[in-house]
């Protein structure tokens, strides 16, 4: 276990994990949420340069810079969301449909807690090197 402890910012237990489960359900909503604003921006963007022509390129260039802007806070927020997961020690494994695991120890070993988008809480847990393949009931 000792080679893998050092890899990990945080180990979970079951309730510990489950208990954090909403919050982390929300940060996932606010990236969600970035995600789609960041893809409504995108089409308007592509719309504005399809229009570009040489005698409105004047007229067009401030809202296409503006656009540009709302697209870089989009994918701010969209990392600020994630950072803050993987900062409560949180292992993204997968963001469409989101799956995630929580690093703990079963039997002296580390393993990985491993939620996927849907379940209603935390049932399952795997080996380091099975993945989600290797889930097992907890």
């Amino acid at each position: 276990m000792s080679e893998l402890q050092g890899e990990f910012a945080r180990f979970f237990t079951l309730s510990e994990a489950r208990a954090l489960l909403p919050e982390l359900q929300i940060h996932f909503a606010q990236f969600a949420q970035a995600r789609g604003a960041t893809a409504r921006t995108v089409e308007e963007l592509e719309e504005l340069e399809r229009q570009r022509t040489r005698a409105n390129t004047l007229e067009l260039a401030r809202p296409l810079r503006m656009l540009r802007e709302t697209l870089g806070a989009h994918a701010e927020e969209m990392r600020e969301a994630l950072r803050v997961v993987q900062d409560l020690g949180v292992v993204i494994k997968r963001l469409d449909p989101i799956l995630i695991d929580f690093p703990s120890v079963r039997e002296d070993r580390v393993v990985f807690l491993c939620w996927q988008e849907g379940e209603d809480t935390i049932n399952y847990w795997h080996e380091v090197a099975d993945g989600f393949a290797g889930r097992r009931l907890v």
